[in-house]
């Protein structure tokens, strides 16, 4: 009966929702087994029998209840007045029940360090288990905060210009700390002031067709609070206006080296809430990303009004030069023409207009990169007679400059078909291959041909100069790139035809493609759509 009852017990506590019977319980099983066992003591008159239960007892007790120390004592002492009881009962003498008890003390003694030691087993365990969860629940909200954080950066990094990057602010900060609206204060010194220049869901109303804004005298110590902390939380506006029944707000300072350029806000809907921790994390975070965003786009912003201004003036500069340039030219020219080709100084004359073609060309070049990169090489189609237009071109490249040993092979066959293309553009394509072949090509040929494919136009020109590498042939295409570094290489060009080519034949919607080795000459070949051709009148005729 006694051992049932204790597995009944045991049963009975194995469940932590079951735990709150489990004391009274025990403590009634315990003065029913104890009673028990003390009568069965007297009526047995064995003390030796009623200890050993006694000993089992207390000892399984403390062992598979995990009650803890506190009800282990309370049966130990339910235990012992049974003992007292049974002794007084038995009339045994001090020196029969002395051995008994000195092992009952024992084991009662074993029992409650048992019972101690398992609670304090049980209390690790569940503080062990409790600092899990916290860790787990830290990770958790780490990992949220990572993952917004992230998005914010992927978001703003990608925006180049002030204003958007603004606008992406206050949008993602309401969106990932879930708060009511923010707002973003710029600081303009002709104002002295901080004006709202973006923000997301409840604005503050502006008075009139003036933009919002504060005084930075009003919102000192909220300056100078920011200069000391990353973020401040306020109850009050703190000078700032703002929707009616907003909460509290926490601002956070937009900083460009040491100076706070911005002030950029983030208010609750809820007046009485607070913000938590990992908002505060979130918003910090925020502002950082925010800063490194903004002082990208004004990098970007000097850079383009860098850009802009050399632009300007290398255009201007390049105008310029163009009328001394052809004066000289058109002098050269006439002087080369006076002068018999005996007389020393013709072949002076010739060294001068050879010179000034290709700084004519380097201006020509300069200018058309300018109007690249304003955006002002517009394509302009119009349907173009394809053999008049190559007749002319070749004449007008039989005049570019080449040494005496290079001749110069031009496609007479072209059939008589219109072609719908930017003429000026198509011309300088041709014109600059031309001129690239003739420079590096020291003897040989350069030929040029037309052919009109079942789907494309295409158009190839080929030399038979010092060739190009294979690991250079993309290099060629850059600007001021060549593939040979050396003084000799370089003196031939600007490094722009190409280029130009490249750009070009990507505005007429066609393909440019390089063939070289070293020592065995170059082809670039062209392709433009078919769809560009046409026949002309007479040939529909």
């Amino acid at each position: 009966m006694q051992l049932g009852t204790i597995l009944w017990a045991f049963w009975m506590l194995r469940e932590p929702r079951r735990w709150r019977w489990g004391v009274p319980v025990a403590l009634t099983i315990s003065i029913e087994v104890c009673i028990t066992t003390a009568a069965s003591g007297i009526l047995t008159r064995d003390l030796a029998t009623t200890s050993l239960l006694f000993i089992i007892f207390t000892t399984a007790t403390a062992t598979f209840l995990p009650w803890g120390a506190r009800p282990q004592l309370a049966m130990v002492g339910v235990a012992s007045l049974a003992v007292l009881w049974n002794t007084v009962a038995l009339d045994l003498s001090a020196a029969a029940a002395s051995y008994p008890a000195v092992a009952m003390i024992l084991a009662f003694v074993t029992s409650v360090y048992i019972a101690w030691d398992s609670q304090r087993d049980q209390r690790e365990r569940r503080q062990a288990e409790e600092a899990l969860a916290a860790a787990k629940r830290h990770s958790d909200a780490e990992a949220e905060v990572s993952a917004a954080l992230a998005r914010v950066g992927r978001e703003m990094i990608a925006l180049v210009d002030t204003p958007g990057i603004l606008e992406c602010l206050c949008r993602v900060t309401t969106e990932v700390l879930r708060c009511g609206s923010s707002q973003t204060w710029i600081f303009q010194p002709e104002r002295d002031a901080y004006v709202l220049v973006a923000g997301h869901d409840a604005l503050p109303d502006a008075p009139s067709a003036d933009p919002v804004q504060v005084p930075r005298a009003c919102i000192a110590p909220l300056l100078a609070a920011l200069q000391r902390e990353e973020l401040v939380e306020v109850d009050e506006p703190a000078g700032f206006p703002a929707p009616e029944g907003a909460g509290v707000r926490l601002h956070g300072a937009l900083r460009h080296g040491d100076d706070i350029i911005a002030i950029h806000t983030a208010v609750l809907s809820e007046p009485e809430s607070r913000f938590s921790r990992q908002q505060r994390r979130l918003m910090e975070g925020v502002t950082q990303i925010a800063s490194l965003a903004l002082t990208n786009a004004r990098l970007v912003e000097e850079l383009g009004h860098a850009s802009r201004i050399k632009s300007e003036f290398v255009s201007t500069i390049s105008h310029e030069l163009r009328t001394p340039i052809n004066v000289i030219l058109g002098y050269a020219e006439m002087v080369e023409e006076e002068t018999p080709a005996t007389d020393p100084r013709h072949v002076f004359v010739r060294r001068i207009a050879v010179a000034g073609r290709e700084l004519l060309e380097l201006i020509e070049s300069t200018l058309e990169i300018g109007r690249i990169e304003a955006a002002r090489d517009e394509v302009r189609l119009e349907s173009v007679p394809l053999r008049t237009f190559w007749t002319e071109l070749g004449q007008g490249c039989a005049r570019l400059p080449r040494r005496p040993e290079v001749r110069l092979e031009w496609d007479d066959g072209v059939e008589d078909v219109a072609l719908v293309t930017d003429p000026r553009k198509l011309k300088v394509v041709i014109r600059n291959l031309v001129n690239n072949g003739l420079k590096f090509t020291e003897r040989g040929s350069v030929r040029a041909k037309v052919q009109l494919d079942a789907e494309a136009v295409v158009l190839r020109v080929a030399d038979t100069g010092i060739g190009i590498r294979h690991e250079d042939q993309e290099l060629v295409f850059e600007m001021f790139r060549q593939a040979d570094g050396s003084d000799s290489r370089r003196f031939g060009g600007s490094g722009l035809g190409l280029y130009i080519v490249r750009r070009f034949v990507r505005q007429l919607g066609g393909t440019i493609t390089l063939e070289s080795a070293p020592r065995e000459g170059s082809t670039f070949t062209i392709v433009l759509p078919r769809l560009a051709a046409a026949p002309t009148a007479r040939n529909a005729a």
